[in-house]
């Protein structure tokens, strides 16, 4: 598996911005169970997804202060790379 994502820090903090394509948000239980995988297993840091929207970008996460950070973060100023796993 091959992903886009973005580490960087956040309040002292680091966390890790997933780049997905939209239709892995429209279910909250699978995304939360991506999350918690690339949490769990990958990355040992708080994940979140990022999808295209209509205009901004669509954020999910588990913590409210974070996602609504990474939503107005500008997200081609972050320092993406591809990850494989």
């Amino acid at each position: 598996m091959e992903i886009q994502a973005a580490l960087t820090r956040f309040r002292d903090h680091d966390i890790v911005i997933v780049w997905v394509n939209r239709y892995v948000l429209s279910n909250d239980r699978q995304a939360a169970a991506y999350i918690r995988e690339l949490e769990n297993t990958y990355f040992c840091r708080p994940v979140v997804l990022v999808a295209p929207g209509p205009g901004k970008p669509i954020v999910y996460g588990c913590d409210d202060t974070i996602v609504e950070h990474v939503a107005n973060t500008p997200l081609i100023n972050l320092p993406w790379a591809r990850y494989v796993m």
